[in-house]
This record gives structure tokens, C-alpha cells and sequence, in this order.
């Protein structure tokens, strides 16, 4: 992951760690989250607020291999870039809207995902959703 995203995690308020992997510039430090990490914060702001929810949020991550319409601002079809997936709705086949994040590694995919849910969290007007 790139210090740019990385500095955008920290400065969204995603957790740092002190003495771990990341980066140390101007005397200060940026977290490096895993993979395992980034999809656990992830998962923890899609949980469902009310007990049954009406609509639920889906996650996928695979790598950009799927030729058809992305739903997103780019086709998909880059082999060397991976896509994590954000669905709302009933169901997987049943969704409202679905919104792709792109990144050369899954970390990259995954993180930029962890920002637009933190976004939408802080957001009055989508709470209900998450």
C-alpha cells in the first residue's frame, strides 16, 4: 500500500499500532494494516445497526478479471488490479446499488472500501443503511 493511502486511512480515523509495520516520515508514523485487518474494520461498519435489518450490505474481493458492466466508474477486466465489491439490498440478486473499489493489491481494494464505509457511517443520511 502507498503512503498517500495509508495517510488517508490514519487521518479517517482507522486504528494505528505503534511498533509495527509502516511507514516513518517527518517523525511520523503510518500504520500498514493486513489484509485480515482491513476486511475485519470493514466488516464491523457494514454490521447492521437494528437487529433485522431490511436491506443487508455485501462484500466481495476477487481480482479484476469479470469483463461485464462494473457498476463502478471503470470497466472491470484488469488482471493486474484486484476490485472489492460493495452491494446493498435484499440480496445478492436483488440489490439496490453496488459500488466497486479498485486497487493494484487486495489491501489497496480493501482499504478504499474501509474509507467510503467510514464516509457513509459519519454521514446522518445513510446510517440506516449501515
Amino acid at each position: 500500500m502507498k503512503y498517500k493511502l495509508a495517510k488517508q486511512l490514519k487521518d479517517a480515523g482507522y486504528p494505528q499500532r505503534k511498533h509495527s509495520v509502516g511507514y516513518y516520515i517527518n517523525s511520523e508514523s503510518t500504520y500498514l494494516p493486513t489484509l485480515s485487518e482491513l476486511i475485519e474494520a470493514c466488516i464491523i461498519l457494514m454490521k447492521p445497526k437494528k437487529q433485522f435489518p431490511e436491506k443487508y450490505n455485501f462484500f466481495e474481493l476477487s481480482p479484476n478479471i469479470n469483463t461485464s458492466q462494473s457498476g463502478g466508474e471503470k470497466e472491470l477486466g484488469d488482471l493486474e488490479e484486484w476490485v472489492a465489491s460493495w452491494f446493498f439490498g435484499y440480496s445478492l440478486d436483488d440489490f439496490d446499488w453496488l459500488k466497486n473499489f479498485f486497487g493494484s493489491t487486495p489491501e489497496e481494494a480493501v482499504a478504499k472500501l474501509w474509507l467510503e464505509l467510514r464516509e457513509k457511517s459519519l454521514t446522518v443520511e445513510h446510517k440506516d443503511w449501515l
